[in-house]
């Protein structure tokens, strides 16, 4: 079951699932003020899921848009080879080609020789050094992909 929210105190590094409430130190009148029920911080953080693996991760180390986060280890143990080929057929680049091969193949066609080649002639290591680099260069696109 997945947690609507949890923090990370900045000062002792814990991770929380609920912050101590009082209504004098801080904020408005009024207005409740949240702090570490460890260390009694008030330099807290959210913290977010990652889609895929359920864990709780600080903003910066998760990629995405909204509810689909991921976290790097979710985009790395799923950036394989056919995964990044997969996700890069809709990741698209328009290029210039010679006019007698954009006359008699379609993209599909055009992209499936490539694919091929790309699989025939490249290594497995150099097919995948390819594809960790273009989900690199590409993750918060390729979290929302695998989300």
């Amino acid at each position: 079951m997945m947690m609507d929210c949890k923090w990370h105190c900045e000062r002792c590094g814990e991770t929380l699932d609920e912050l101590d409430k009082d209504y004098v130190n801080g904020g408005d009148i009024g207005e409740p003020h949240y702090t570490c029920p460890n260390c009694g911080s008030d330099d807290l953080e959210e913290m977010y899921q990652c889609k895929i693996c359920g864990e709780w991760y600080l903003p910066d180390d998760l990629y995405g848009y909204a509810d689909e986060l991921v976290c790097n280890n979710c985009i790395d143990e799923h950036a394989d080879i056919e995964t990044v080929l997969d996700w890069s057929k809709d990741n698209v680049t328009e290029v210039e080609i010679p006019s007698i091969i954009a006359d008699n193949y379609s993209e599909e066609e055009i992209t499936d020789i490539l694919f091929k080649w790309f699989r025939e002639n490249l290594s497995k290591t150099e097919q995948l050094n390819i594809c960790k680099e273009q989900v690199s260069c590409n993750k918060s696109e390729f979290a929302e992909y695998i989300a």
